[in-house]
C-alpha cells in the first residue's frame, strides 16, 4: 500500500482559484471525511456536491488538488483467500488516511456481505416485500466490527405492518435480528414504506438535508429493480444534491433468485392475502402505539416517523450536528 499527499492538513481557505469542480470535490470529501469515509474518484463523481460535472472533468481537478498537495491519496491492495486474483482500489480524501483502518473496514465490509449472501435466500422469501436495499454504514462504506446490518424495505400497499411483524418474528427465530443487546452483524430493519409511501422528501429536516442525499445515494439494491427506479424517480430530490447521481445498476438483483424461491413466495402471498388485509389494521395500531411508548422516540435527537405508509425508527439522529459541521467546511472553501 503507498500514500501520496501532503503531510499536513491543507488550510482551504488560503487555496486560490479554486474550479467550481474542485470546490464541489473538496466539498464531497468534506462531507464524507466528517464520517471518516474516504472516497473512490467514483464515488466522488456520483456524489459530486451540487455541481454536474464529466468524470473526465472530476479525474482532471482531482489530480490537479493532488498536485498542489491538497488532496491525499492511499492505494490498498487485497490478496483474497483460496488463490483470488490480487485487487485494487485507489482512496482520496482531505485528510491523513489510515491504511491498516482502511483495510479493516474494507475486511469488515466483506464479512457482512457474505452474511447478506448466506440469508439472501430468507430475505427474498418474506411475503410481500417488494424492493429491499442496504443501507447505512455497509451501503456508505464504514462499517466496523460493531457494525450492524441495515435495509431499507418497500412492501405492497397495506402491508407494512404485516411485514414487519413477520420479519420480527422470522429473524428473531434464525437469532439475526438485531435488538438493545445484541447489535453486531444483526440484520436491522429500521426503514419501512410501501409502494404509496416512496416520497421520501417529508424525512428531510428543515432546510438543507445533505446527510440524508448522500444516505439515499448510497443505497445498494438487493432485489427489486422496478420498483427501486420508483423509488428514485419519485425523489427527484436528490439530483439537488447529487446532480450526476446514477440509481445504481451494480447489484440490483445482486443474486438471482432460484425459481422455487420466486415461487414459495408467491404461494405464501396467496395464502397470508387474507390473514395480511386482516392483520395489517390491528398490527399498525400496535406497532404505532408501542412505538410512541418508547421514551427514546420522544428525544430531542428524534425523528422517528410512524405512519400508514413510512415506519423510520431514528431516536438519535445527528443530521443537524452534521449539517453544522458540513457547512462550516464549505465556508473555508469560499
Amino acid at each position: 500500500m503507498t500514500r501520496i499527499g501532503k503531510k499536513s492538513m491543507p488550510i482551504l481557505s488560503q487555496v486560490k482559484k479554486l474550479t467550481k469542480t474542485e470546490e464541489a470535490i473538496l466539498a464531497t470529501l468534506s462531507f464524507f471525511g466528517i464520517l471518516d469515509i474516504p472516497l473512490t474518484e467514483e464515488k466522488i463523481w456520483q456524489n459530486l456536491y451540487k455541481i454536474p460535472a464529466s468524470k473526465e472533468t472530476v479525474r482532471q481537478d482531482l489530480n490537479r488538488l493532488i498536485e498542489r498537495n491538497i488532496v491525499y491519496v492511499a492505494e490498498t491492495f487485497r490478496f483474497p483467500q483460496n488463490g483470488g486474483l490480487k485487487t485494487s482500489a485507489t482512496y482520496f480524501s482531505l485528510k491523513p488516511i489510515d491504511e491498516i483502518k482502511l483495510l479493516a473496514n474494507q475486511a469488515e465490509i466483506e464479512k457482512r456481505w457474505e452474511r447478506i449472501n448466506k440469508y439472501y435466500w430468507l430475505l427474498s422469501l418474506v411475503p410481500f416485500i417488494e424492493q429491499l436495499s442496504v443501507i447505512n454504514s455497509l451501503a456508505l462504506g464504514n462499517a466496523t466490527a460493531e457494525s450492524d446490518i441495515d435495509f431499507f424495505v418497500v412492501t405492497k400497499p397495506r402491508r407494512l405492518y404485516f411485514v414487519r411483524t413477520l420479519i420480527i418474528l422470522i429473524f428473531r427465530t434464525f437469532g439475526i435480528y438485531k435488538t438493545k443487546n445484541k447489535i453486531k452483524d444483526q440484520f436491522c430493519f429500521g426503514f419501512y414504506v410501501t409502494i404509496d409511501g416512496l416520497d421520501l422528501s417529508g424525512a428531510l429536516i428543515p432546510g438543507e438535508d445533505p446527510h440524508f442525499a448522500f444516505w439515499f445515494a448510497s443505497f445498494v439494491p438487493l432485489f427489486g429493480k422496478r420498483q427501486y427506479e420508483r423509488l428514485v424517480a419519485k425523489n427527484r430530490w436528490i439530483y439537488d444534491y447529487c446532480p450526476n447521481f446514477l440509481p445504481s445498476q451494480k447489484v440490483l438483483d445482486y443474486k438471482l433468485r432460484s425459481s422455487w424461491t420466486v415461487f414459495a413466495k408467491r404461494v405464501l402471498e396467496f395464502l397470508l392475502f387474507i390473514p395480511a388485509s386482516a392483520l395489517e389494521p390491528i398490527f399498525r395500531f400496535i406497532h404505532i402505539r408501542h412505538t410512541f411508548k418508547l421514551p427514546e422516540n420522544h428525544w430531542a435527537t428524534s425523528t422517528t416517523i410512524a405512519e400508514r405508509d413510512i415506519l423510520k425508527l431514528h431516536a438519535v439522529d445527528p443530521r443537524k450536528q452534521i449539517r453544522e459541521r458540513f457547512f462550516a467546511l464549505l465556508q473555508s472553501l469560499r
